[in-house]
């Protein structure tokens, strides 16, 4: 075709496009927004369209055609409404609790933030092969979990990937990892065989504070923080702490021999709390049904967080508005698990352990409802 006229043919089309009704011209755009829902395999799932590919961004459960067995066993689609799958939205297949058995295909390359969160049930996880990218807190509290296998394309995993994923027990790591970000597991029942190292601290089991343990994975250096002596391989100088590291071993003794008659004590504290909280209309209990028993999180409505500490310190009360390392800053737990709001601004984490007693858990819900009262 000739120079002069392509020259003219383009000038036609934009002259058309500019006759067109503006409703017509911002379709193309308008897709990208909205959500379509589709049916494979037996579920429904919804999903929007960008750039010709669709990103899932909620799964809805069987269709009708599916007998719901209690358990769901899902490969995810390569394609909805004639458009290939790349991506799985942030948040998902969030509480998805029946989820059993996951299979990622390989057109998939993302998978988003908080993606499977709290999908306790899931037991088995098959990743797609051209993975690149997984968000944050992606598969945290996937607490069935044995084992899983990282792509070789993923370069970085975020913060708490797989946080307190209870059974996860062996992570393979792609060659080419190039960021293994700190806090990205904390599966205190399951050792993973490639974690650099692992830190444990005494005072988290009633033994002395100041004395703690690394394990360091063979092959892996150390920056020390100090330097000195060299009797612990150069990374801490001066002289260990002999009755602290006793007293730590002791201590871990008496927790492995009590274990069990200690959960079940602090189990049955938390259960006497929950029914008492239960009962209090400006109460959000915020820690999901099956958390482990040693913390309690709730939103305590009429009251900010800071305020209600205060109040409580003052008589003899020791709560605490989220962990010690992330003192004045709000949870990245409560934000991934979206709360927001006034919610989150009255947040408190109550602590239970093998030496409280049921006498002590009716005085804090009695101080509590005495508090909310002079609150409103």
């Amino acid at each position: 075709m000739k120079p002069k006229r392509l020259i003219s043919l383009l000038v036609a089309v934009c002259m058309m496009i500019t006759m067109l009704p503006l409703s017509a011209v911002t379709a193309f755009a308008a897709d990208t927004a909205t959500v379509h829902t589709a049916s494979v395999g037996g579920y429904k799932y919804e999903y929007k369209v960008n750039g010709g590919n669709a990103t899932i961004t909620k799964f809805l459960g069987p269709d009708a055609s599916t007998k719901s067995t209690g358990s769901y066993d899902i490969e995810i689609p390569t394609t909805l409404g004639g458009y290939t799958v790349t991506a799985i939205g942030d948040y998902a297949f969030l509480d998805c609790h029946t989820l059993d058995n996951v299979t990622i295909p390989p057109s998939v390359t993302s998978i988003g933030k908080s993606a499977f969160y709290r999908c306790y049930a899931l037991t088995t996880l098959s990743l797609g092969e051209n993975i690149e990218k997984i968000g944050s807190y992606a598969f945290a509290e996937c607490r069935h979990l044995t084992n899983v296998t990282i792509p070789e394309k993923v370069e970085t995993i975020e913060p708490y990937t797989f946080g307190w994923c209870l059974d996860l027990k062996y992570i393979t790591l792609p060659a080419g990892l190039t960021s293994f970000k700190d806090r990205l597991v904390s599966c205190p029942a399951g050792f993973t065989k490639q974690s650099p190292k692992n830190g444990v601290s005494s005072h988290k089991i009633h033994g002395p504070k100041g004395s703690g343990a690394i394990y360091v994975r063979e092959g892996v250096n150390v920056r020390p923080l100090c330097f000195g002596g060299s009797q612990e391989s150069k990374v801490r100088p001066g002289t260990e702490n002999v009755p602290g590291i006793a007293a730590f071993g002791h201590a871990s003794l008496k927790a492995l021999r009590d274990i069990r008659e200690n959960w079940e004590h602090v189990k049955e504290l938390n259960l006497y709390l929950t029914d008492c909280l239960r009962q209090m209309e400006d109460v959000v209990i915020n820690s999901p049904s099956g958390a482990v028993p040693y913390v309690l999180n709730i939103s305590v409505l009429p009251l900010a967080t800071e305020e209600l500490l205060h109040e409580m310190r003052m008589r003899g009360i020791y709560l605490s508005g989220s962990s010690a390392c992330e003192k004045g800053a709000r949870s990245h737990v409560i934000r991934a698990m979206g709360i927001e709001g006034p919610r989150a601004d009255s947040v408190v984490r109550i602590g239970l352990g093998k030496k409280n007693t049921r006498e002590e858990v009716t005085v804090l819900v009695e101080t509590l409802n005495e508090l909310i009262k002079r609150g409103k």
